[in-house]
């Protein structure tokens, strides 16, 4: 398993109340499937920011990064709660 930390943060003008990390952990885990190879995920998060650190099984450290980023396209471009929530970072990490 590879780790790839996420960070986001909400758009500037939004108007939706506080999002909080159980509740964006769910939204991830429900738009996930099979190709994301997606093992572990942890969310911790305040108003302004959610810190999501993935643990995907991948081949090296730039395909971790490409399928998380790939996921999160996919979570943010659906509407809910995440709606107006952007990616400020997506990095592998070395552990």
């Amino acid at each position: 398993m590879l780790p790839v930390l996420v960070r986001m943060v909400p758009a500037v003008h939004a108007t939706e109340p506080p999002l909080t990390a159980a509740v964006a952990e769910d939204i991830i885990w429900a738009n996930a499937d099979s190709r994301d190879c997606l093992e572990h995920l942890v969310v911790e998060g305040e108003i302004h920011l959610l810190s999501i650190m993935f643990f995907v099984r991948a081949q090296d450290s730039e395909q971790a990064r490409d399928m998380v980023g790939q996921l999160m396209n996919r979570v943010l471009s659906g509407a809910g709660h995440l709606a107006g929530w952007r990616l400020h970072e997506c990095a592998s990490l070395d552990l």
